[in-house]
């Protein structure tokens, strides 16, 4: 059950995420290295696409924590 779409994903630059069959409407979206460290921090709604853009972050593996009041999700990420 996908609530949240990420592209691309391998990823050089930006991503975007698009939400689906989601019980809140609001979202604090983190991305964080695989030392547990948040590189940056926003919020989301549902009913957008929102981007994060990545340009500045190192080459590498990175978790994207998407959380609302009721749900939590993480997810993969490579740039390159």
């Amino acid at each position: 059950d996908e609530h949240f779409v990420v592209y691309p994903n391998p990823t050089e630059n930006n991503i975007s995420l698009e939400f689906k069959n989601t019980l809140s409407s609001r979202f604090a979206v983190s991305l964080v290295n695989t030392q547990g460290q948040t590189l940056h921090q926003q919020n989301a709604l549902s009913s957008e696409t929102s981007s994060l853009d990545m340009q500045d972050v190192p080459a590498g593996v990175y978790w994207l924590q998407v959380v609302s009041e009721k749900e939590k999700w993480v997810r993969k990420i490579v740039k390159f």
